[in-house]
């Protein structure tokens, strides 16, 4: 048996020629790859001592400028907390002031709403005026604790002004009221019995002309009767104390 060149040895058709596979020549070429580059070479040139020296110029004014940063804001921490005590402070005295200003606004209400229920009245042709207890007054306000059955004790004297030379005939009286009711057995306590008498009515006139530009004693009080003990208190009564002057 005769041996075929295993080159051509094919299960192929007797009649069909072999052709060897060839690779066309317009296949195209790979392109090469690129290479990429691992590193570049730097165009920043290094860093100098002068440039070192600015790093730490500009660290040193950072610095110093933090530090004024934590002294201004330390010193308005202080401000703030000086404010607010003096304010604190401030607002206290004015609260006193007011509280005092309102507290004497309403103590001048409550006085003056006070009535004045004793009046001194002068009567006739001289220029006189009161001394009560030492002070010049045509009115005043009896003590809170007045009640019947005492003695006001009143040291009443009259300046008469005018020349020494005048001489005038003088009387006085007293009249009281309960409730604008004319109290009964009101008394004159301790009148002046060198200048003066009492007379019938319960009145008292001089005993000779009074002379002028001088200061006389009239009394040294009231007294109020027993009767009205129980009912008589300082916002019921009043007084009228009346002197005459007579001029001879």
């Amino acid at each position: 048996m005769k041996d075929y060149n295993r080159n051509i040895k094919s299960d192929m058709p007797m009649d069909q020629s072999f052709a060897p596979n060839v690779r066309s020549k317009t296949t195209q070429t790979k392109a090469k790859p690129k290479i990429n580059a691992i590193g570049k070479k730097s165009t920043k040139k290094p860093s100098t001592n002068n440039d070192k020296e600015k790093l730490k110029s500009k660290l040193k004014i950072d610095s110093i400028e933090v530090a004024d940063l934590e002294k201004l804001n330390e010193e308005n921490i202080k401000n703030l907390r000086f404010r607010n005590k003096r304010n604190k402070v401030i607002i206290a005295i004015l609260t006193a002031i007011l509280i005092i200003s309102i507290a004497v606004i309403v103590i001048y209400m409550v006085v003056s709403q006070l009535e004045m229920n004793c009046k001194m009245y002068i009567h006739g042709n001289a220029e006189a005026v009161y001394h009560v207890n030492g002070e010049e007054l045509k009115e005043f306000r009896t003590p809170a604790n007045l009640q019947g059955n005492r003695v006001l004790k009143l040291d009443i004297d009259v300046k008469i002004n005018g020349l020494d030379t005048a001489y005038y005939n003088v009387k006085f009286n007293v009249k009281t009221y309960q409730r604008n009711r004319q109290m009964d057995n009101t008394l004159i306590y301790k009148p002046n019995f060198e200048l003066f008498e009492e007379n019938q009515d319960g009145s008292y006139s001089s005993v000779v002309p009074i002379r002028g530009n001088q200061i006389i004693n009239i009394c040294e009080g009231i007294v109020l009767d027993r009767d009205y003990e129980n009912t008589l208190n300082v916002d019921n009564f009043k007084m009228e104390f009346n002197v005459y002057f007579e001029k001879v």
